[in-house]
């Protein structure tokens, strides 16, 4: 079978009897058969462009005297060196009627690239002509990604097929059979260590060349916009030093290199193993069209490497302290006009279109933004005491970050970092509380900066806890609700910090479109007072106090964090 030309030639102790034909006497054509078997009077054919198995039942015929016109044939004149293996254009007797597109010249056609790279060849390449390939002349995209947008252009040292005034990538832009010129005369296939590359490809140097504005390299000393692109780079193995531990892969299951379902994909580091392009993506042979080693779609390439940010379920991300994933949503949400209805990775992150300065978030989330298109409820803590921006712009929470580079939300909660206090995924500054009061264990995440010294120490609170042996308390949980046992929101329970202040919203009485105008106004709220101050309840007809302490409730409930009030 001639793999490239899609025919099958008959033979006769070692004569050539012409090409196999159908009933019709015409020429049995395919994609690309790369092997044959024979049965008694049967012959499988294995066509493996079109993913399939011929069968046919053979019959002889008499032979015919022009039989013989339709096998290329080298006559005399042509190249002596076996290069007409390849350029079959060049022989005596070369028709255009050869089963090749006549857009491209037969010897740079795929076709001919993998007529010996399909796999029954000793070097073969089996993922040549399957599944996703890079785009070129061969495999162009039907849908394009119109997000995906960047000015990059081909570098000149990668030759283009000209069409009019398009230009087209095909498989000789990237590949070349022939020597390069070199100084010295290594072996082109070791010295690039990939498949006769025009340029060395070691650590995805054809890549970088062309996807110049996908390319964030941590080492390089004048890197481009950050957060646009997942850096590349960086070493998988653990650092021998603190000094530049930001080059290295801090998450433990990384120091080995690579996840092995990532290798046994065909991905790979380079030799000082470091990230590379091709830790991520396969130019040939992949599932997704975004030309990823595993499946990508689902954020299943994102989990091979950060599998401490995975999560199975709710309960499974509580345990870990990380922002859920792998859940469906009550309620579809829309983010950037596209519709989410489960939350995976690549709702927040997009690892090559990533807002600038962002840790590669889809959109900007200084303001809570990103945060608030699924906790509407919540995030109205902007121009608030609570945003530290406003209140205190030089305080660092637990993993050093300033609000400004954290934001509005970053200051308090750590989306993947909170694995030492997983209530809440809390990301404010530890301290332990040394006074008599009994604080629950929700109460310490606020005592963590309304202490001296704290994040709020102008708004210190020392008095906080409320009696509850042997009494029994209940409460409509949407308007005060009270904790219970296991630290979680109950209608009976103890009184808590929650129980009294909703902390993402400043004027929880009010409702949300409310509250929006008065943040916008960007004025710094005062000290607090009965109406404001996150407090749930404007006045306390609401509340369940007045049950016990009657009369005494208003005054009870204002001054509830002195000492008179005791």
């Amino acid at each position: 079978s001639d793999a490239y030309l899609g025919t099958i030639s008959i033979y006769k102790n070692g004569r050539p009897l012409g090409l196999l034909k159908d009933n019709n006497s015409e020429k049995l054509t395919f994609k690309s058969p790369t092997s044959l078997t024979q049965h008694k009077d049967k012959l499988y054919v294995t066509d493996t462009l079109n993913n399939s198995i011929e069968i046919f039942k053979l019959q002889k015929t008499e032979q015919k005297n022009n039989t013989k016109k339709s096998i290329i044939k080298p006559q005399a004149g042509s190249s002596q060196k076996n290069c007409i293996s390849c350029h079959i254009s060049w022989s005596d007797n070369y028709s255009t009627q050869n089963n090749v597109d006549t857009q491209v010249a037969p010897v740079a056609h795929q076709d001919m690239c993998y007529s010996c790279h399909h796999g029954v060849v000793i070097d073969s390449r089996r993922d040549i002509g399957h599944k996703q390939q890079h785009p070129d002349i061969h495999h162009e995209r039907e849908n394009k990604n119109t997000d995906d947008k960047d000015d990059d252009e081909i570098a000149k040292e990668f030759p283009l097929l000209s069409d009019q005034d398009k230009k087209e990538l095909y498989c000789g832009s990237c590949h070349t059979p022939h020597k390069l010129e070199t100084e010295t005369h290594e072996d082109l296939n070791n010295e690039h260590n990939n498949s006769w590359m025009r340029e060395s490809n070691k650590s995805g140097e054809i890549c970088q060349q062309c996807h110049e504005s996908k390319l964030d390299h941590v080492q390089h000393k004048k890197r481009p916009t950050l957060g646009t692109n997942h850096p590349i780079g960086i070493y998988l193995k653990k650092g021998n030093s603190t000094k530049n531990n930001n080059l290295y892969a801090r998450d433990k299951n990384l120091h080995k290199g690579l996840p092995e379902e990532l290798l046994k994909a065909g991905a790979s580091l380079n030799e000082q193993q470091q990230m590379i392009c091709q830790s991520c993506h396969k130019v040939h042979g992949s599932d997704e069209e975004q030309l990823t080693a595993v499946k990508s779609s689902d954020a299943e390439l994102c989990q091979q490497c950060h599998q401490r940010h995975d999560a199975k379920d709710l309960e499974d991300a509580r345990k870990k302290g990380v922002h859920p994933v792998n859940i469906k949503l009550e309620e579809p949400v829309k983010i950037n006009k596209k519709e989410i209805k489960f939350i995976n990775c690549l709702t927040c992150h997009s690892p090559h279109n990533g807002k600038a300065d962002t840790a590669l978030l889809i959109m900007d989330n200084k303001n809570g933004e990103l945060c608030n298109v699924c906790h509407e409820d919540y995030n109205k803590v902007v121009n608030t005491d609570h945003d530290l921006r406003v209140s205190n712009d030089k305080h660092k929470n637990r993993y050093d970050k300033t609000p400004e580079h954290t934001g509005s939300c970053g200051s308090c909660h750590s989306l993947h970092e909170a694995e030492d206090n997983k209530l809440s995924l809390d990301a404010s500054v530890k301290n332990t509380y040394k006074g008599k009061e009994k604080p629950l264990q929700n109460d310490q995440i606020c005592l963590n900066c309304h202490h001296k010294d704290g994040a709020a120490d102008k708004a210190q609170i020392k008095y906080f806890s409320h009696p509850s042996k042997d009494m029994i308390l209940r409460s409509d949980k949407d308007k005060m609700p009270l904790l219970d046992k296991n630290n979680t929101i109950n209608e009976f329970g103890e009184i808590g910090c929650i129980t009294c202040h909703n902390p993402h919203r400043w004027s929880a009485h009010k409702n949300i479109e409310e509250q929006a105008r008065e943040t916008e106004k960007s004025e710094k709220n005062d000290n607090g007072n009965i109406l404001s101050s996150f407090l749930r309840n404007k006045e306390i007809e609401k509340s369940f106090c007045k049950n016990c302490h009657g009369i005494e409730t208003k005054i009870k409930y204002k001054y509830y964090h002195l000492e008179l009030s005791r």
